[in-house]
C-alpha cells in the first residue's frame, strides 16, 4: 500500500510558502510536478549522496540548492562544482567533525569550522545543520554567517543524546552565535 497524500492541502501549503524543503522520502517523489508548477525556490538535502544512484536523479533535478554529506564522496569538491554547473545556485557539504564546505552559482568557496561541542550522539546532524542554515538564510545573512548558525545547530545536536536539542531556541543560538564568534 502506498502513502496517502492531502494533495490538496498540500497544493494549499505549497501556494503560502515562499520556498520548499523537499526530503528525499520515496513518496515525496509524486510531488515533484506539483512543486515544479509552483515556481518556488526547493532545497533538498541528499545526505548520504551516492553519484551512482539514480534514486537521488528527481531530487537533484529539481533542487535549487542542494545539501549532501561527504562521507561517500572521496571527491566532494568535484561533486559540488558539478552540481553547479547543472544551474544550481547553492551546494552545501557537510564534513562531520570536520567542518562544512559551500560552494556559491559564482564558484566562491565557504568553509567553516566545526565547533568544540561534547559528542553524545550524532543522529540528527544533518537535519540540524540544514535547519540551522535555513535559520540565518531567513533571516537575510550571507553564505558564511548561515554556516555559521548550521554548526550551531548541529553542534547542540550532537551534544545531546536527542535528535533535536531538547533546549535549543532561537535564543540559544544567539547566545552560542555570540559565544563562538563574538559578535
Amino acid at each position: 500500500a502506498g502513502v496517502f497524500l492531502n494533495i490538496e492541502a498540500i497544493s494549499k501549503a505549497i501556494k503560502k510558502s515562499d520556498f520548499i524543503a523537499l526530503n528525499i522520502i520515496s513518496y515525496t517523489k509524486q510531488l515533484i510536478p506539483l512543486l515544479e508548477e509552483a515556481h518556488k525556490p526547493i532545497w533538498v538535502d541528499l545526505h548520504d549522496y551516492q553519484p551512482e544512484n539514480p534514486y537521488y536523479d528527481d531530487f537533484i533535478n529539481v533542487a535549487e540548492a542542494l545539501f549532501i554529506s561527504s562521507d561517500r564522496l572521496p571527491d566532494y569538491a568535484e561533486v559540488m562544482i558539478e552540481f553547479i554547473k547543472r544551474g544550481k545556485k547553492l551546494v552545501v557539504c557537510t564534513h562531520g567533525d570536520k567542518g562544512a564546505t559551500a560552494l556559491d552559482s559564482d564558484l566562491h568557496w565557504h568553509d567553516c569550522q566545526a565547533l568544540p561541542y561534547p559528542y553524545i550522539d550524532g543522529n540528527g546532524a544533518g537535519d540540524n545543520f540544514f535547519s540551522g542554515f535555513l535559520y540565518g538564510y531567513f533571516k537575510g545573512y550571507d553564505i558564511d554567517k548561515c554556516m555559521q548558525y548550521a554548526t550551531i545547530v548541529a553542534g547542540l545536536c550532537i551534544s545531546s543524546s536527542f535528535i533535536v536539542n531538547p533546549n535549543l531556541t532561537s535564543d540559544l543560538v544567539e547566545k552560542e552565535y555570540k559565544r563562538f564568534y563574538g559578535k
